[in-house]
């Protein structure tokens, strides 16, 4: 008897789901589905239908298939595989859209906490400390930097101070120059980002704190949005060389 192309009812469906529950797959069976399953692309109907049951999984069904993998390394073949499937593929618009729609209310689940937080940071440092670029400058940046090398101003750029990486540090004057992408740093006039209130305090209490803690470690922190930046570049450089001036007659 041949079962190529005949379709279950959803009734057996579930009876057979019902049968595979809590059974534990060998690695070579799994090896066997993988080689059955390369190269094969599912329906449109088969996408909809695992797009809609991954959907309504639980979150504590999430938190579980993350705990089989925490703490287990990937080897250097598996990340080889992993970045050759990767590489070269962009997100279509309709991909985009259905994972922010996906993501959307489900900012308080996934919140991060502190501890989570300042290991992430503590790694970024580390990465930008051993392997120092080249990486890739915001046009606001580029924009800034260009700015302090016309007028002659030393700086340095992606600095660590206090456990913080700062955009621009200039010695002289000890002044910090920090530049705020308005959709990263949920600029109060462009508002490109989002509306949630809840993001956008968390986002400006974390801006704060970290203008807290260079200037009890003695700089002048001098911010500016994205949209200042681009409208009238020398204008922030010349509120720049201001605090320069300021800090440094007042440090003597």
């Amino acid at each position: 008897m041949s079962f190529t192309g005949r379709k279950h009812s959803p009734e057996t469906i579930l009876r057979m789901s019902a049968a595979q529950k809590g059974r534990i797959i060998s690695p070579e069976h799994r090896d066997r589905i993988r080689k059955t399953l390369t190269g094969r692309k599912a329906s449109p109907e088969t996408r909809k239908r695992l797009r809609e049951s991954m959907r309504l999984r639980p979150h504590s069904v999430w938190e579980k298939m993350g705990d089989t993998t925490k703490g287990v390394p990937k080897s250097k073949d598996h990340k080889r595989k992993i970045s050759e499937a990767l590489r070269g593929k962009k997100k279509s618009i309709e991909h985009r859209k259905h994972m922010s729609e996906a993501t959307k209310g489900c900012a308080s689940r996934y919140t991060r906490t502190k501890e989570i937080n300042e290991k992430m940071r503590q790694s970024i440092i580390r990465r930008m400390q051993t392997h120092p670029g080249p990486f890739k400058d915001t046009s606001i940046e580029v924009a800034v930097r260009k700015g302090l090398e016309d007028r002659g101003i030393g700086f340095y750029q992606q600095h660590n101070i206090c456990g913080r990486m700062v955009d621009f540090m200039i010695p002289q004057g000890m002044v910090v120059v920090e530049c705020d992408g308005c959709y990263w740093h949920c600029c109060p006039i462009c508002r490109k980002h989002t509306k949630d209130e809840r993001i956008v305090s968390r986002v400006t209490r974390k801006d704060k704190e970290r203008t807290g803690v260079l200037v009890r470690a003695g700089y002048v922190v001098v911010r500016f949005w994205g949209h200042e930046i681009k409208s009238d570049v020398q204008s922030c450089i010349d509120k720049i060389e201001e605090a320069m001036v300021k800090n440094e007659s007042t440090t003597r």
